[in-house]
């Protein structure tokens, strides 16, 4: 995640084209490191407004290209505003609760499903297992929504992906944290 004054953006996935992977040759020199942090909080907000048709420049386009957030002219990702968060925020909120409370009322299920690994079996405790099971589970559900054409951005094929969000948007910035 990098902040800027008016946007952050979040990085999903590890990539190798990506906004990320553009800015750490600059960050590499321990002197330039205060030059970077600067260049990079208002590049996040200037490949922001850029995405948002908000500024038009050439030479931002081109290392947007660079960056991999744009493909022949065109932003291969989006920046998430008050509006979009107030017209997606109670799907969101309604899937989070739905996984949260599915979750919570298999917990029995899970538990007695990871003792009964090898693992398990062995004394590795069940809540120590946990993390690598969600881990599996968002895989699994992340590649099946992908290979039903539920999700249509490029992480499947690039392997990463780069989202700006306002940082006036509470809900997001938390759920984020």
């Amino acid at each position: 995640m990098l902040r800027g004054e008016r946007h952050t953006a979040v990085f999903i996935g590890p990539g190798g084209a990506s906004f990320p992977s553009f800015i750490q040759p600059v960050e590499a020199y321990p002197a330039s490191e205060p030059y970077a942090r600067c260049v990079n909080r208002y590049l996040v907000d200037a490949y922001a407004a850029l995405i948002k048709g908000e500024i038009q420049n050439q030479a931002l386009a081109c290392a947007a290209e660079a960056a991999a957030l744009f493909r022949q002219g065109r932003s291969r990702t989006s920046v998430i505003t008050a509006e979009t968060m107030y017209r997606y925020g109670p799907a969101v909120e309604t899937i989070v609760d739905l996984a949260a409370s599915y979750y919570a009322g298999q917990l029995d299920a899970l538990d007695a499903l990871l003792r009964a690994t090898t693992p398990g079996r062995q004394g590795v405790p069940p809540a120590n297992m946990m993390l690598n099971l969600w881990r599996y589970v968002r895989k699994a559900t992340a590649q099946a929504l992908y290979a039903n054409g539920f999700f249509k951005e490029p992480l499947t094929q690039e392997k990463s992906l780069t989202v700006f969000y306002e940082n006036d948007v509470e809900w997001i910035g938390q759920l984020f944290s």
